[in-house]
């Protein structure tokens, strides 16, 4: 009986293995030129944010200064609220002393 010759695979020539470079080439070029434009995306982006940013803080920064231009304001209205109730109460209690030495 005669063994057959095991049948193996043919090693892979130089022009595969150029093929096979070249595809990778390619790949790897597509995945560099896809990182780079989603990159500037993302940079654009940014940009878009930080200047949101930027006019959300001056914004919040000028409401931050009427907030505290009126709490001096705020603050003598409820003064001069507490002294006119201070008043009313006093005024009601002497009209009232006054009704009672009226009807008396």
């Amino acid at each position: 009986m005669a063994m057959a010759a095991p049948m193996s695979p043919l090693p892979p020539t130089v022009a595969d293995r150029d093929a096979e470079i070249a595809a990778l080439q390619t790949a790897f070029d597509e995945y560099i030129a896809s990182s780079r434009e989603l990159e500037d995306e993302l940079d654009a982006e940014l940009a878009k944010m930080q200047e949101k940013l930027s006019e959300s803080s001056g914004a919040n920064a000028a409401l931050i200064a009427q907030l505290e231009s009126l709490n001096p304001q705020l603050s003598q209205l409820e003064r001069a609220l507490s002294e006119t109730k201070t008043k009313l109460e006093s005024e009601s209690t002497a009209r009232r002393q006054a009704e009672l030495a009226q009807d008396e």
